[in-house]
């Protein structure tokens, strides 16, 4: 059984070892920023869930349109959080 979900979602998202390659160095270059320490944890934990999207998305079926939309839910919860605390630095509509 777990053979059969290992190889749905290795056609879904491609191999596991690309995409951890892929993710780790775009998470380990994305913690080079300025900002990325000082960042609060709920902002790097959805650019890490989104850099993970992204390592999906290149290396899997880019046509898979949940790891687009989850992207967006990251981004939206990041917003709403800026918003309950302190309000955007830049608000566009």
């Amino acid at each position: 059984m777990i053979e059969e979900v290992l190889n749905q979602r290795q056609t879904t998202y491609g191999s596991f070892t690309k995409n951890a390659e892929v993710s780790q160095m775009m998470k380990y270059f994305m913690a080079q920023g300025t900002n990325y320490k000082q960042m609060p944890m709920a902002h790097r934990e959805a650019l890490e869930m989104i850099v993970h999207k992204i390592a999906r998305i290149v290396n899997g079926d880019p046509n898979y349109i949940d790891n687009w939309i989850d992207i967006c839910g990251y981004s939206q919860l990041v917003i709403e959080e800026i918003k309950s605390y302190e309000g955007p630095t830049e608000e566009h509509n």
